[in-house]
């Protein structure tokens, strides 16, 4: 998706893309025998922050709608410090 294309999505369709996107990249991260919370970091935040501002509104969203069962919140937030 390119940025003037995600500038067009809605707060809800933002959540849907972020939560796949994200949920996606951890899976490969398994399947590559590396750590799924490895995609969190401080770097990808600042990475993400140009796209997305409000990432961090975004991701507690993303957790609370569909994950919140799976994902480990702690994890993910103890890894965008660092």
């Amino acid at each position: 998706m390119t940025k003037e294309e995600y500038e067009t999505l809605n707060q809800e369709e933002k959540v849907k893309y972020w939560s796949g996107t994200l949920h996606q990249e951890m899976r490969w991260n398994v399947e590559s025998g590396i750590n799924a919370y490895d995609v969190f970091s401080k770097e990808w935040l600042e990475e993400v922050k140009p796209i997305e501002p409000n990432i961090e509104e975004i991701l507690k969203e993303v957790i609370e709608k569909h994950w919140k069962n799976y994902w480990n919140k702690q994890k993910i937030w103890e890894a965008l410090k660092t």
